[in-house]
């Protein structure tokens, strides 16, 4: 097992100082993509979890795509090759369809966070006039209290 072997190896190099040290890279998906909201990302994280099979961070319809496992003609091999267009296998029109869907599939990303916003501003609202009616109320029971 080559992966086995690279540990052993590696514990060697540490034992007899040579190993260099591994640099460990954190991901924040917040700062990393910050177009997006946090609610959104949470929401997309959790999708991925939900079909993430292997559970090593890596979607199964690409991994079965990139070991040719898929049938040409089924619908997950087209959705495995919508991340990338060859323009001249495809032509213009191909290209031209496949940016326009690009873009529809953002505008519905920034339609669901126009949702979210709405959403906390009619939280705010809310609580707003829940603090104007509190306020209401205590000013009302003082009056009685005098």
């Amino acid at each position: 097992d080559a992966e086995l072997s690279a540990q052993l190896s590696r514990r060697l190099d540490i034992n007899e100082g040579a190993a260099r040290p591994r640099r460990c890279r954190v991901f924040n998906p917040y700062t990393e993509f910050p177009e997006f909201s946090r609610r959104l990302i949470k929401d997309l994280e959790s999708m991925f979890k939900l079909y993430d099979a292997g559970r090593d961070g890596f979607l199964l319809i690409f991994h079965k795509a990139a070991a040719g496992e898929l049938q040409e003609d089924s619908g997950l091999m087209a959705l495995a090759k919508l991340s990338e267009i060859n323009v001249a296998l495809e032509g213009v029109k191909g290209a031209k369809n496949f940016f326009e869907a690009k873009v529809q599939a953002l505008s519905l990303a920034s339609k669901f966070e126009a949702e979210l916003k709405a959403e906390q501003d009619e939280r705010k609202r809310e609580e707003e006039e829940r603090r104007l009616r509190q306020a209401a109320f205590q000013e009302l029971k003082a009056n009685f209290s005098t």
